[in-house]
């Protein structure tokens, strides 16, 4: 049976080799020395610290105590990267060293058998196989709906995005599940199509999908949604049978994932990060310990259940303070990944999808599936309370590109040729400073007051920050920052503003710090260190005198000598430091 869907030939088949993969594998390796070269100097972003000892405790010690609120897959990879470099891992028993988590962070990273350095460069490094991945698919899905030149816009399209190339050298989650969910949605389409035992690789991709970041429970809930409406409205009811193979294999795949996390993590342990993670009383860990105890499945399954049900905590209660247009919550803004999508991505990018939807009416049948798929993960996105960056929407981008390569696919060679030059440019003109890239509708300083955390300040510029400061010699210094690294470490003279009582001439904010630090700390309880953080902020506001603006995310001050404030910050700042836990013996 042949579904049509933008009028191109052989549709859905699979495309030969030819001229076309080698200009895609050219384009993608570029692709990969961009996003490995803009993200070289990058110092530690707020999540990596963790996400690294987590790598190294799977695939080291075979134990799971540490960050199950974001599925294994990816941090396995980083984890067997670092292996070579024989680290120390956290001291303390699992479960029991949660309580020094913050210490033990700091510890890993800055004080190891290597510099903090070598340590991210390998666990970045692993992330690039995921960038491969994601843009490979993007390109032969492309080209299967509609021809070669669907398929080039398509990855020109992807891998032109600085919001792509950005987050791709960092260890996260969000490459890896935009590469899983257009594997998974292709398998689909082509189970859906052309039948057959093809529903096992869609098993396996959704697996993949659920081992790389939980959201992937609202990709395989739209599968099901969308193999029932065929099933029902074509008279097709052996699509149920695949259906429910489908889920089979993607339920066994979860504990597969999981073994070697677990391997030395028997059931109590596994119990107990449940109790720690979802604060459940004695009757509830006795009972997940005696699912534990199944073989081979149990671990696993608890495990995922763990972090799943942790996610699902923090939404519904929500995760952080949340930016957005000068406003601060706990929950989060209906409109606020719409906005972000719109400023994120590339001008040349946005263009194109503008000008895919107002043609979307010459596609059809699977040729629209990208486009549903895109709007369908918008929507899901609408009530999130996790509102800290355009980084969540990786996979939606993807598959709008898909969409725009297969509204184009008709277009003349001259206007394809032109679009794809015009969207070259976006990761050459903001080369290296992805991470804080916003498109020419807002520009960085503007778009700075619309969206904050990992769309502007993520802890990437702090080494170029420390060079700078050490140039100039604008020491002794004061570090603003909040997260689980240490930059003070890399200035000479650095202070950390909540471990240290002494008031230095210049100071070092981070934009992070600037824009949601107060409310994060008051929501924290820490109401005095609040307090001090707001003071400071008004010192510098009035009295500072900017230095120099690094990679658009931290801003050098001068400030003027003032006796009384270093009696001012002082309780505060002790408060906070013990509260976090994180100075270090």
């Amino acid at each position: 049976m042949s579904v049509p869907t933008a009028g191109v030939p052989g549709s859905c088949d699979s495309p030969p080799r030819g001229m076309g993969w080698g200009v895609a594998a050219l384009i993608i390796a570029l692709a990969v020395v961009l996003a490995a070269a803009a993200g070289w100097e990058n110092f530690a972003t707020a999540d990596e610290p963790y996400h690294l000892l987590a790598a190294w405790t799977y695939m080291a010690e075979g134990h799971g105590d540490f960050n199950p609120e974001h599925p294994p897959l990816a941090k396995l990879l980083a984890g067997a990267a670092l292996l070579p470099l024989q680290l120390r891992g956290a001291g303390g028993e699992p479960v029991q060293r949660l309580e020094n988590l913050s210490r033990e962070i700091r510890r890993f990273l800055h004080h190891n058998a290597v510099p903090w350095i070598a340590i991210l460069r390998a666990g970045r490094l692993a992330m690039l196989p995921f960038l491969v991945l994601l843009l490979a698919g993007v390109y032969l899905w492309g080209r299967e709906l509609a021809g070669a030149a669907a398929g080039m816009v398509a990855l020109v399209a992807v891998a032109s995005q600085p919001l792509v190339l950005g987050h791709a050298f960092v260890v996260h989650t969000d490459v890896a599940a935009a590469a899983t969910w257009m594997w998974t949605l292709r398998a689909s389409q082509r189970w859906l199509h052309l039948g057959g035992r093809r529903w096992v690789a869609v098993g396996l991709w959704s697996g993949a999908a659920l081992l790389v970041k939980f959201a992937a429970v609202y990709l395989v809930l739209g599968i099901a949604l969308l193999t029932l409406a065929l099933a029902w409205r074509r008279q097709r009811p052996q699509l149920l049978g695949g259906l429910a193979g489908v889920a089979l294999v993607a339920a066994a795949t979860i504990p597969l994932g999981y073994a070697p996390v677990l391997r030395n993590a028997g059931a109590r342990e596994v119990a107990e990060t449940y109790s720690a993670y979802l604060r459940s009383g004695p009757a509830s860990r006795q009972t997940v310990e005696k699912v534990a105890y199944l073989p081979v499945v149990g671990p696993g399954i608890v495990q995922w259940s763990t972090g799943l049900g942790y996610v699902a905590r923090t939404n519904r209660l929500g995760q952080g303070v949340n930016y957005f247009f000068g406003r601060t919550s706990t929950r989060g803004f209906w409109l606020y990944f719409p906005v972000a999508f719109v400023l994120k991505v590339s001008l040349p990018f946005l263009v194109l999808v503008v000008v895919a939807l107002l043609q979307i009416r010459t596609v059809q049948g699977f040729g629209l599936l990208p486009a549903l798929a895109a709007a369908y993960y918008l929507l899901i996105s609408l009530g999130s309370s996790y509102n800290i960056g355009a980084r969540h929407l990786l996979p939606m981008v993807a598959l709008a590109g898909v969409a725009a390569g297969v509204a184009a696919a008709r277009w003349r060679p001259g206007a394809l040729l032109a679009a794809k030059l015009t969207l070259m440019i976006s990761p050459l003109a903001s080369f290296p400073h992805y991470l804080a890239h916003f498109n020419e509708l807002i520009g960085v300083e503007r778009g700075a007051r619309v969206l904050a955390d990992s769309n502007l300040d993520w802890g990437q510029d702090w080494q170029r920050a420390a060079r700078l400061a050490t140039r100039s010699g604008w020491a002794p210094i004061t570090i603003v920052y909040l997260g689980s690294a240490d930059p003070a470490a890399l200035f000479p003279g650095g202070i950390d503003f909540f471990a240290s009582p002494t008031r230095t001439p210049y100071v070092a904010l981070s934009r992070q710090a600037a824009a949601v630090g107060a409310e994060y700390l008051a929501a924290l309880r820490e109401r005095e260190a609040a307090r001090a953080l707001t003071a400071l902020l008004a010192e510098v506001e009035h009295h500072g005198q900017p230095l120099a603006t690094v990679g658009h995310s931290i801003i050098l001050y001068r400030l003027p000598s003032r006796s009384d404030s270093s009696a001012a910050l002082s309780p505060a700042a002790r408060r906070l430091r013990m509260s976090q836990e994180s100075a270090l013996d």
